[in-house]
C-alpha cells in the first residue's frame, strides 16, 4: 500500500483485486489488521458521508471475495461490530515500515539508520495512490506520508551526526521543494549542506523557507529551523557529532516511554475514532479521558496511544502523576524533569524552577511533533503546567471532569462509559479463556453486569476465574450476588488491580464536606438521590447539598440525571454502604430519621396538593418550604411521586424493624398517592409493611388508615373477597377509634367493595352513613362524593334513574365548594347513568369532562378507565373506527401504569377489525 496498492499471493505473484471499492476494502482492513473495523466505518471510509443504500450490500460482497483470495493464511473475520483481518506485521508494507521506525527509535544510531533505509525503501510512490475514497486518503494516507518524511529527517539526523550528510542531499532537495513549509526537512538540509562546507546554499534555503512561512502562513520559522541557521552563520565547526556535545540534547533522542497495553483488550471502537478524529484535525490537541475509577481511561488512553504512535515521529511521552494514590501525587517539577532527561536535555542545562522548566520543556519541543500522556491527574493546574507547545498532542486522564482544561485551554473531554455488555463478556472470555465463558454464557453475562462491566472489576473477576482453584462462573456470580461480599470479592491486595482500594482513591481526594455526604449518602437505600433528600440526611440547605453533589459529580462517583436528581454507579453505592456502616450509631439513626421525616412531609405535600381537602393528611414535620420539592400542582405532585416511589419503598422495607411510628405514617401517605395514581399493585407490600408497624407502635388510627388504603388497593386490583373482611374490621375501628371525618372513608371504602360484590343492602347502607357524617361535619365536598358512589351502587343495581337523582345532589352540593377530584367522578357515574339509558351523546360529553379533569390532576388510570369506556360507548353507536381510537389512548395508559388491563385492550382491539373510512 505503499505506493500502488498490491496482493501477493503464497506463490509471491500479484492477485487481481479488480473493483476499486474492493481495494479500498481490502485497506481498510489490512491498516487495521488484528483490529475490528466497524461496518458504518468502512462504509464511511469506502463510500463516504452520503452512501448509496447498497452500500451494506456491496460491502458483503467484498468482503466474500477477499475471503475466497486470502484463504487462511490472512483470515477475516467476522464480530458482532465489523470485521477483522488477522495478519502479522510483516505481511503488511504499512505495519512493516512503522515497526521498522519504532524500532529506530530505541536502536544505537549506526543501527537506527540501517532500520529507517530499510523502512524507507518499502515506499514505491504516494500511499494508496491508485485506492479510490477521500476518506481513506484523509485518514490514512496523510499520516503515513507524515511518518516517512519524519522517517527521512530522523535519518538525516543520524547522518549529520555521523558526517555522511553527502549521503542525502539530493533527497533532501527533492522532498524540500515537495513540501516548502516543513522546518525539520529544511533545517536538515541546512546542516547538510553546511557540514558539505555549502554555507552560501545553506543560506539561500533558511531564507526561501523563511519568506515561504511569512507568505503561507504568517509565521517566522521556529527555533530549531532558526538555530540551524545561525549555526551556519557563525561557521562553528564541532567536529565531533552532536550526540556526543555536552551541552545540547541529543537530536536524536526519541522517547517511547509509553506503558505496554494490558492482555485482553477489547471494545472502545467508538471513543478510539472519537480520538483519532479530534487529533487528525485540530492542531496541538488536548484531550481529556475523563470517567469513574475502573473504568479503563488509562488503558484506553495507552491503546490508541500505542495505535497511533506512528503519527508522532519525535516521541510519546508518559507521566502517572499519581494524582489518587494513597501517597504523594507526583509533582510537576519532578514530570517537567523526567521529561527534560527523556528528550536529552543534559541535568547542567535543566533549571530548578518550576515555571523555568516549563519553558525549556515548550523549547525543547518546539517544531517537534511529540505525544504526551499525562495520566491520573487530579487538578487542571498540574496539567497545565506540564502543557507542551509545538505540534504536540496530549492526552489526559483523570477521574475529575478537569473543567478549566476544557474552559481555558479548549480542552476536548470524553466521558469513558462501561463497556458495553458483549465487550465485557469478551474481555472476560480474553483472560478466563474461551472454554470457561462458552461452557456457561448466561452466567457470563451475569457476571458482566456484577462487575457493571468496568473493565477493573471485569479482569479482577476473570482473573479470579483463571486462578486455581477457579470457582466457575456461575459459582462466582453467587458469590457476588450478594451485596456486603461484592465489593470483597472484586478486592485485591495489590491497590492497582482493586475496586474498593479505587474508589476508596477517588473519595480521598474530595474535600472534607463532600467525602462526609458521600459517606451520609450511604444510609440511602437507593442508587438515586434528589437534592432535596440529599440535604435533609446531611442536615444542610439544598443549595449547599447541590454544591457538594456537583462535585460529586465533578469526580465521576455520581452522574447528574437533571431535575435535582443524582445516581451512583452500584459499586460506587456498595463502597458508600460501606462508608455509612463504619459511622457511629447514633450519627446513621439521626441521620436516617432525617431522611423518613422529609419524605414524610413531601409526600404529605404532594397529596396535600392534590386533594386539598382530603383530611387524614399528617402534619407536617420538621422541614421548611423551601427544603421541599415545588409541588404546584396536581400533575407535577403525582410525577414527583411516580420518579420517588421505587425509593420510598425501598425505604419502608428498610427502616420497618426500627421506626414502626415514622414508617406506618409514610406508608399512609403513599398509599393516597398510590391509590390516586391506579398502580396499587406496586404500593401493596409498602401498605402491609406500614399496617404491621402501625400495629407494632399500637397505631390504631394508622391501622384503622393502612386497613381502608389496603382494601381500596385490593378493590383496584377487583380482589373484592380478600378487600370485604379487611373493610369490615377497618370500619369496626374506626367506629371505636378514629374521629369522623376518617370514619367517613371507611364506610365509602366498604361501600364501594360490597357494591362490586353486589351485597346491595350493605352498601347502600355504609353509604347513607357516609353521607349522614359528611353532612354533620359540614364537608360538602366529601358528601358530593358519597352520594356519586351511592349512585353508582344503584347504577350497578340496575337503577340508573336513581343513579342521576343522585349525581344531580352530588353537582348541587359541589356548587358550593370546587373540588376537581369530586367533579371528576360526579361526572363520571353521570356519564355511566346516561350510558345506561341509551342517552349517547350525553355520556359522551360527561365522559370527556370526566377525563379533562383527570387529565389536569394527573390521574393516569382514571383517563385510561375514560377512554375505555368512550371505546365502548362509540361501538355501541357504530363508530367503529373512533372506538379503536379509545381503546388504543386507554391501551397506552393502563400500560404506562402497568395494569393488567392494557393487555384486555390489545385483545379487544386485535378482534376489532379495522374499519375503512367512510367515503363521502
Amino acid at each position: 500500500m505503499l505506493g500502488s496498492m498490491e496482493l501477493l499471493g503464497a506463490d509471491d505473484r500479484p492477485v487481481i483485486i479488480g473493483a476499486g471499492k474492493r481495494r479500498a476494502v481490502l485497506a481498510a482492513l489490512a491498516l487495521e489488521h488484528d483490529r475490528v473495523v466497524p461496518v458504518e466505518q468502512l462504509v464511511d471510509l469506502i463510500w463516504g458521508h452520503d452512501p448509496p443504500h447498497s452500500a451494506k450490500t456491496a460491502l458483503q460482497g467484498h468482503i466474500s471475495w477477499l475471503r475466497r483470495a486470502l484463504g487462511t493464511a490472512m483470515p477475516i473475520e467476522t464480530r458482532a461490530s465489523g470485521y477483522l483481518l488477522r495478519a502479522a506485521p510483516h505481511e503488511v508494507d504499512v505495519h512493516r515500515f512503522r515497526c521498522l521506525f519504532e524500532e529506530a527509535a530505541a536502536a544505537h544510531p549506526e543501527q537506527a539508520s540501517e532500520l529507517l533505509r530499510e523502512g524507507l525503501a518499502l515506499w514505491r510512490g504516494p500511499a494508496l495512490v491508485d485506492v479510490p475514497g477521500s476518506g481513506l486518503r484523509d485518514v490514512y494516507a496523510r499520516p503515513l506520508e507524515a511518518q516517512r518524511l519524519s522517517a527521512l529527517e530522523r535519518l538525516a539526523e543520524h547522518l549529520l551526526a555521523a558526517g555522511r550528510s553527502h549521503e542525502l542531499l539530493d533527497e533532501l532537495h527533492a522532498e524540500l521543494v515537495a513540501n516548502p513549509l516543513r522546518e525539520p526537512l529544511a533545517r536538515a538540509l541546512v546542516l547538510a549542506l553546511y557540514q558539505q562546507g555549502q554555507q552560501a546554499e545553506a543560506i539561500d534555503v533558511y531564507h526561501r523557507v523563511r519568506e515561504s512561512l511569512a507568505t503561507e502562513l504568517g509565521v517566522d520559522p521556529g527555533m530549531p529551523l532558526r538555530e540551524a541557521y545561525q549555526t551556519v552563520l557563525r561557521g562553528a565547526a564541532d567536529p565531533r557529532p552532536e550526540s556526543a556535545r555536552p551541552d545540547s540534547a541529543r537530536p536524536g533522542a526519541v522517547p517511547a516511554q509509553l506503558p505496554r497495553v494490558g492482555t485482553g483488550w477489547t471494545g472502545r471502537e467508538t471513543e478510539l475514532r472519537w480520538m483519532d478524529e479530534h487529533v487528525r484535525h485540530q492542531p496541538a490537541p488536548v484531550l481529556v479521558l475523563t470517567g469513574p475509577p475502573g473504568v479503563g481511561k488509562t488503558s484506553l488512553a495507552v491503546h490508541w496511544a500505542h495505535r497511533i504512535a506512528h503519527e508522532f515521529p519525535d516521541g510519546r511521552l508518559f507521566v502517572d502523576l499519581r494524582g489518587f494514590d494513597a501517597g504523594e501525587p507526583l509533582a510537576p517539577t519532578d514530570a517537567l524533569l523526567g521529561f527534560l532527561h527523556a528528550l536529552g536535555v543534559s541535568d547542567h542545562r535543566i533549571p530548578d524552577d518550576e515555571t523555568e522548566r516549563a519553558a525549556l520543556l515548550r523549547t525543547t519541543l518546539a517544531g517537534r511533533r511529540l505525544l504526551v500522556v499525562l495520566d491520573n491527574a487530579a487538578d487542571d493546574t498540574v496539567v497545565r503546567t506540564l502543557l507542551p507547545g509545538g505540534d504536540c498532542a496530549v492526552v489526559v486522564t483523570s477521574r475529575h471532569r478537569l473543567d478549566g482544561l476544557a474552559i481555558r485551554d479548549g480542552a476536548a473531554r470524553l466521558p469513558v462509559p462501561p463497556l458495553p455488555l458483549n465487550a465485557a463478556v469478551e474481555l472476560i472470555e480474553n483472560i478466563a479463556g474461551p472454554e470457561c465463558v462458552h461452557a456457561e454464557p448466561t452466567a457470563t453475562e451475569a457476571l458482566a453486569r456484577l462487575c457493571e462491566c468496568l473493565p477493573l472489576a471485569l479482569r479482577v473477576a476473570a482473573a479470579r476465574l483463571s486462578s486455581p482453584p477457579a470457582p466457575g462462573v456461575a459459582a462466582l456470580v453467587s458469590e457476588l450476588s450478594g451485596e456486603h461480599g461484592r465489593l470483597d470479592g472484586l478486592s485485591t491486595s495489590d491497590p492497582s488491580a482493586s475496586v474498593r482500594a479505587a474508589l476508596a482513591a477517588s473519595v480521598r481526594v474530595l474535600t472534607e464536606p463532600a467525602a462526609e455526604l458521600f459517606t451520609m449518602l450511604g444510609l440511602h437505600p437507593c442508587a438515586q438521590v434528589t437534592v432535596h433528600a440529599a440535604a435533609a440526611m446531611a442536615g444542610s440547605s439544598p443549595a449547599r447539598t447541590r454544591e457538594l453533589l456537583d462535585e460529586l459529580v465533578a469526580a465521576n462517583l455520581y452522574t447528574d440525571l437533571g431535575g435535582d436528581r443524582f445516581v451512583r454507579h452500584d459499586l460506587a453505592r456498595l463502597y458508600g454502604n460501606q462508608l455509612a456502616g463504619e459511622l457511629p450509631g447514633a450519627v446513621r439513626n439521626e441521620a436516617f430519621s432525617r431522611l423518613l421525616d422529609y419524605y414524610l412531609d413531601a409526600t404529605r405535600q404532594a397529596t396535600s396538593t392534590v386533594l386539598p381537602l382530603l383530611p387524614g393528611v399528617h402534619p407536617a414535620v420538621r422541614f421548611p418550604a423551601g427544603s421541599l420539592p415545588v409541588l404546584n400542582d396536581a400533575p407535577q405532585a403525582l410525577g414527583w411521586f411516580e420518579t420517588e416511589e421505587a425509593g420510598i419503598r425501598e425505604l419502608l422495607e428498610r427502616a420497618a424493624g426500627c421506626q414502626p411510628e415514622r414508617v406506618w405514617r409514610l406508608a399512609a401517605n403513599t398509599s393516597l398517592l398510590y391509590n390516586l395514581r391506579g398502580n396499587t399493585h406496586y404500593g401493596r407490600g409498602g401498605m402491609e409493611i406500614g399496617l404491621r408497624a402501625a400495629r407494632a407502635a399500637g397505631a390504631r388510627e394508622g391501622e384503622v388508615e393502612l386497613l381502608n388504603h389496603l382494601g381500596s388497593a385490593l378493590i383496584e386490583q377487583r380482589n373484592y373477597q380478600e378487600a370485604i373482611p379487611l373493610l369490615r374490621d377497618c370500619v369496626r375501628l374506626a367506629e371505636r377509634f378514629v374521629a369522623p371525618e376518617i370514619r367517613v372513608h371507611c364506610h365509602e371504602r366498604l361501600a364501594n367493595c360490597a357494591t362490586m360484590l353486589a351485597e346491595w343492602d350493605e352498601a347502600i347502607e355504609h353509604y347513607r352513613i357516609a353521607i349522614e357524617l359528611s353532612e354533620r361535619l359540614g364537608n360538602p365536598a366529601q358528601q358530593a362524593l358519597a352520594w356519586a358512589n351511592l349512585g353508582e351502587a344503584r347504577l350497578r343495581r340496575g337503577e340508573p334513574v336513581e343513579a342521576l337523582h343522585c349525581t344531580g345532589t352530588a353537582f348541587d352540593l359541589l356548587g358550593e365548594v370546587p373540588e376537581p377530584a369530586v367533579a371528576a367522578v360526579v361526572h363520571y357515574v353521570r356519564a355511566q347513568a346516561l350510558e345506561a339509558l341509551g342517552r349517547w351523546p350525553e355520556a359522551l360529553r360527561g365522559y370527556r369532562r370526566s377525563g379533562d379533569i383527570a387529565h389536569l390532576l394527573g390521574n393516569t388510570h382514571g383517563r385510561a378507565v375514560i377512554f375505555h369506556r368512550i371505546g365502548d360507548v362509540l361501538q355501541r353507536t357504530e363508530h367503529p373506527r373512533y372506538a379503536r381510537l379509545g381503546w388504543e389512548r386507554a391501551r397506552e395508559l393502563y400500560a404506562k401504569i402497568g395494569r393488567d388491563e392494557a393487555v384486555e385492550m390489545q385483545q379487544r382491539l386485535d378482534a376489532q377489525p379495522i374499519a375503512a373510512p367512510a367515503r363521502r
